[in-house]
């Protein structure tokens, strides 16, 4: 498996949506998983947070806390392949 890195560095605007990349390819189809400065497997169930079917992350209401690196985790029986990517969330809190 692999993925199409996220963009190196994204700027995003406070109480706004960011979509982070990943476009995972391989045979068979990956399964994609994010994570959060490396440790926080983040969800689509969390309400900010969404996995879309073509492997982004979307990012809704964008805080402060949420700067950091993003890696897209691509696995399949075939083995893994991981990208990273940072956003810097901008504006007054």
């Amino acid at each position: 498996p692999g993925s199409k890195a996220p963009q190196p560095n994204i700027n995003a605007l406070i109480h706004t949506t960011v979509e982070l990349t990943c476009k995972p390819t391989g045979e068979p189809k990956p399964t994609i998983r994010w994570l959060f400065n490396g440790s926080l497997n983040l969800k689509s169930s969390k309400l900010r947070f969404r996995i879309l079917s073509n492997g982004n992350l979307r990012i809704t209401n964008v805080t402060k806390a949420d700067s950091g690196y993003y890696i897209c985790e691509a696995s399949n029986r075939l083995g893994k392949a991981t990208r990273k990517g940072h956003l810097n969330a901008l504006g007054k809190v």
